[in-house]
């Protein structure tokens, strides 16, 4: 009877496999289980459906591509541009993930190469602030041309272009002494008493800020636990406006000042909270308010109302994984690499005054645009911010849309 070399062979392969293969894989995953979760989160809670409704893509929503034209400064100048912001005077400026700050200029003709693709806009980088010292990311101008701006994890800002002071103005809220961790988006009122600003998150970061990577582990872990402030600068108090808020994110002031909007991400809504009046202090959806996606930045719109950026389209595995917090404590394990990421997507949507969606500006497969973290309106123009993005993005509104021009008809 013949030797089976063919079983001798795979019994050989099995018993090499158990002996030097099972025990490492075994050992990794005990040590992945084991693993510590990120500083500051102590587990994955349950997350209600409720809070992780979606707008449908129809109506204001449906799926368009009126982003397709858009354009955009030269690639590499910038890394991860988030949100541009605009002085009183219509100068445009930009915080990089380099905690750089840049001015978007328009090119001289002259300086420009003949053989190159044109580009709308040049940015000019104004100063460092150095990436050890945390993260700049929104920034509102006080009427002394001062510009007052967010720095994850550190608080809120004020920078002086004539003198290059950087002054510190507040890190905690006056009333209970908590940090300021995820200083996110600030505006200035018009005659720069106030400033109010969103702390996206309640427990300390550590380390160099990945913003992106921070507020991907703020979802898996499902809990509400923002913070919107004001700041009085004649008192130097800051006071608590409201709080559970689940990722607070951009904030935009009304025409009258009489109430804040505030773009809740995770609940995917905008929000206002009422500053004057009999409502003073309550905080409630604001127009339509459910948006089809997560919603970054909140912005005024030149001829009223305003534009939010949604940088993440009917993220369909947030939904999945709501009720499973088991999955998502694990998941919160990952490299950043494996980390769960939303269905690539570029879209804007206008409100009006009220807060009622009026249509949209999408680029579905991100041909031209993706990833919209921020946008401000110069001029009938959209400047556009991006994360995991190198340049700044702009896109020309179609005379049909400029305010008291467009007609239903000419989204169809």
């Amino acid at each position: 009877m013949g030797i089976n070399w063919t079983f001798y062979a795979m019994n050989k392969f099995v018993r090499l496999a158990l002996l030097y293969v099972v025990p490492p894989v075994l050992a990794l995953v005990v040590v992945y289980l084991r693993a510590p979760l990120p500083v500051g989160i102590h587990s994955a809670v349950l997350v209600s459906q409720d809070d992780v409704r979606f707008a449908s893509l129809d109506g204001p929503f449906a799926p368009n591509d009126l982003l397709l034209t858009t354009t955009h400064t030269e690639d590499g100048q910038l890394r991860n541009p988030d949100i541009v912001f605009k002085s009183r005077t219509g100068r445009l400026f930009v915080f990089d993930g380099r905690a750089q700050l840049f001015e978007l200029t328009k090119p001289d003709p002259a300086k420009l190469d003949p053989f190159a693709d044109p580009v709308p806009m040049i940015a000019t980088k104004l100063r460092s602030f150095g990436y050890a010292n945390g993260s700049p990311l929104g920034g509102s101008f006080l009427p002394d041309g001062n510009l007052v701006f967010c720095n994850t994890p550190n608080g809120l800002f004020q920078y002086n272009f004539e003198s290059d002071e950087v002054q510190l103005l507040t890190d905690r809220d006056t009333e209970t002494g908590a940090r300021i961790h995820y200083c996110d988006d600030v505006v200035v009122n018009k005659n720069g008493t106030m400033a109010y600003f969103s702390d996206s998150l309640d427990y300390p970061l550590v380390g160099t800020v990945d913003v992106y990577l921070v507020s991907v582990l703020n979802a898996l872990e499902g809990r509400p636990s923002g913070r919107v402030l004001s700041y009085e600068f004649a008192t130097k108090e800051t006071r608590v406006l409201v709080s559970n808020v689940f990722f607070a994110n951009g904030v935009a002031l009304s025409p009258d000042e009489d109430f804040l909007v505030v773009a809740e991400t995770f609940r995917s809504r905008i929000m206002r909270i009422w500053l004057s009046g009999d409502k003073k202090g309550q905080y409630e959806p604001f127009g339509t308010s459910q948006m089809p996606g997560f919603v970054d930045s909140v912005t005024a719109a030149e001829g009223g109302g305003y534009w939010v950026a949604i940088p993440a389209v009917q993220p369909d595995d947030i939904i999945r994984l709501a009720s499973y917090p088991g999955i998502r404590q694990l998941a919160m394990k990952l490299p950043s690499r494996m980390m769960l990421g939303p269905k690539l997507y570029g879209m804007i949507v206008k409100l009006d005054e009220h807060g009622i969606a009026e249509y949209s500006l999408q680029d579905p497969g991100c041909e031209a645009v993706c990833k919209i973290t921020g946008v401000i309106e110069l001029n009938h123009t959209l400047f556009i911010g991006h994360q995991k993005r190198s340049h700044v993005s702009v896109f020309q509104l179609p005379e049909h849309l400029y305010p008291g021009k467009r007609k239903e008809s000419d989204l169809d």
